[in-house]
């Protein structure tokens, strides 16, 4: 089971304020499902996402995933599943023991009305 996350979404929010990357990030806490494009037969696994722009998003998991990889990423909404899209894992960090933080960007940004409606 994923641990608290309020511990990282302080630390995020503190490295933030001196970003310089294009787009906005959003601190979010949507329900995520997802695996890896080439495991087709694979099960989603479970994720929640803590922040997000038109560009990424940023996956807190419980297993470790190789930047590089290419992710299916359902975006669920209040229980119901609102976009899927494709991401390349960019970074990951451990957090803790058995937890890890994803930076990815998406393959397709998201829209502007997409973003805000997730929001």
């Amino acid at each position: 089971m994923l641990e608290p996350i309020a511990p990282l979404v302080a630390r995020r929010k503190a490295r933030r304020a001196g970003e310089r990357r294009a787009e906005v990030r959003h601190p979010c806490n949507l329900n995520v499902a997802f695996r890896p494009l080439a495991k087709r037969h694979d099960e989603f696994r479970v994720a929640r996402a803590l922040d997000i722009s038109m560009g990424g998003i940023g996956l807190f998991v419980e297993e470790e995933v190789r930047p590089g990889t290419i992710l299916a990423v359902e975006l669920l909404h209040r229980g119901r599943s609102q976009r899927m899209l494709l991401a390349r894992v960019a970074h990951t960090a451990a957090y803790g023991e058995a937890a890890y933080l994803l930076g990815c960007e998406f393959a397709s940004g998201l829209s502007p009305d997409d973003l805000q409606a997730l929001l």
